[in-house]
């Protein structure tokens, strides 16, 4: 009975995270922003410093959330990114 109990708990506690939690998916072609690495940050504009990165389309979906970058000019960004990092761009 405990086992049944504590397995109910934790899927109601699941379920009320996953609510919350916005899932992203992006088409091929899409421009979307991209939040800039940690080490990329120039440190002089300290907390000033822009949160998203100029817009990027999406060349390519992988699958799980990982998608191949292009800039604008049609330069492929070498590593893949992850929808978590990236968000729609609107002009």
């Amino acid at each position: 009975m405990a086992h049944c109990h504590d397995m109910a708990t934790k899927q109601l506690i699941a379920a009320r995270y996953n609510k919350k939690v916005k899932h992203w998916s992006f088409e091929k072609g899409d421009l979307v922003l991209r939040r800039p690495d940690i080490g990329n940050k120039n440190a002089r504009d300290g907390k000033l410093a822009a949160n998203w990165e100029s817009p990027y389309r999406v060349r390519e979906k992988l699958g799980k959330g990982a998608y191949m970058l292009e800039t604008l000019e049609k330069k492929l960004i070498k590593r893949t990114w992850n929808a978590d990092k990236l968000k729609v761009y609107y002009s």
